[in-house]
């Protein structure tokens, strides 16, 4: 007897559940591919996902009808001996998501469709809402982005905040800016925010939402699975991926590489006292007191003083990643924000190499750029989707 019917004999509340929840399993599967391949036919639905004809083409019908799918005059592969059947073009823009990326004063606010397409995009000054707690200017915003939808449904809104989040509670549970240090609802917080806003919110880590639009961009293309990313500019965040998932922890801080000791030899720091952190080291500020360098608002350095960022950014760096992927065991590094931005490709290609002397020859790594710009805002649209997917497919 297997685990499913084990528990419909052990309680048979169970069994009403398990229709559903197979149905839901189905939808998922046939929506991942269809968004995968872009268009099939019904014989490869059929085919690719070992669903009977009749259950596939069910969701088949359940995804024309909710305008995911448009039949095509164009005929593809038959099943069979029967004849060729019409293809099926999945329709990633039926759906819209705005996805929000804060950083400090200022936001990047995207609407994306289902295939992580970016229509519309902005940058806004928030101002300094950690201390006025107005969000004004952002909800003004993620207005202009509905508008820019035409019509099309947008499912809600998901924000990339700069604090420690339980995305289940839609709470911040540690924020410096802000002196919150207990778990603390974002309605609370930002109550106004809260009330004009519309649409559904959602709300992740900056830095794990980045991470998330780079395992979408990336997939299909191996390695994002198990991935380190780092974000270097007026701080340093991260976060991880592993076996495919975003990790959290027990207090939402994993990731939180730019707190890691740059000399642990000297021993864990009270809590008051002097420590020097690898954010200390990298971020800009760092940057700017040792080379007088002005990397903000897309400036770029000259190619002498760049070279020497480079050299300097790549002892703290390596040393770092070195301790992460021996103990994580990630395959994918992506240095991302606005120093890699500045220094180039050439600063991922000094991290690997001396990666590469260092680390074991079975444990290889690559040390990558950000693929995208907008992965931030990719990644908060493809949560709003990932959160409200189960709803708008429906299983019943």
């Amino acid at each position: 007897m297997d685990i499913c019917a084990r528990c419909s004999a052990r309680e048979g509340r169970m069994e009403p559940y398990l229709p559903n929840y197979l149905k839901g399993k189905n939808r998922r599967l046939v929506f991942d591919l269809l968004r995968e391949r872009g268009q099939m036919s019904r014989a490869e639905i059929t085919r690719d996902t070992g669903m009977s004809f009749p259950t596939a083409m069910k969701v088949v019908d359940a995804f024309l009808e909710k305008g995911l799918l448009v039949e095509l005059d164009e005929t593809g592969p038959a099943a069979g001996a029967g004849r060729k059947g019409r293809l099926l073009r999945f329709e990633p823009g039926a759906y819209r998501a705005v996805g929000v990326e804060c950083e400090g004063r200022f936001a990047r606010v995207g609407l994306a469709d289902m295939a992580g397409g970016v229509q519309a995009r902005e940058t806004i000054e928030l101002g300094d809402f950690a201390r006025t707690r107005d969000l004004s200017p952002l909800a003004a915003a993620i207005r202009r982005m509905c508008a820019a939808a035409n019509g099309a449904p947008v499912l809600g809104v998901c924000i990339g905040f700069p604090a420690n989040l339980d995305p289940d509670a839609a709470a911040i549970v540690s924020y410096a800016a802000m002196d919150i240090q207990q778990p603390t609802s974002f309605a609370q917080v930002f109550p106004a925010f809260w009330r004009e806003v519309e649409l559904p919110v959602y709300l992740e880590n900056d830095a794990n939402l980045a991470c998330e639009g780079e395992a979408f961009l990336r997939r299909g293309a191996g390695g994002a699975a198990n991935m380190l990313y780092l974000s270097i500019g007026s701080g340093c965040g991260g976060a991880v991926r592993l076996d495919g998932k975003l990790r959290r922890g027990a207090r939402c801080r994993a990731g939180e590489v730019g707190a890691m000791l740059l000399q642990p030899a000297l021993g864990a720091p009270g809590r008051s006292a002097a420590r020097e952190t690898l954010e200390d080291a990298v971020c800009l500020a760092a940057l700017e007191r040792r080379f007088g360098a002005a990397l903000r608002d897309g400036a770029q350095p000259g190619e002498a003083s760049a070279q020497a960022m480079r050299d300097y950014l790549c002892g703290p760096l390596s040393g770092a990643v070195y301790s992460l992927v021996m103990t994580l065991d990630v395959e994918l590094c992506v240095l991302a924000g606005i120093v890699p931005g500045a220094l180039g490709m050439q600063l991922c290609t000094q991290v690997s190499e001396a990666l590469r002397a260092a680390l074991p020859e079975s444990t290889p790594v690559r040390v990558e750029p950000s693929v995208s710009a907008d992965a931030g805002v990719i990644g908060a649209a493809a949560t709003v989707f990932e959160r409200s997917l189960d709803a708008l497919l429906g299983s019943g």
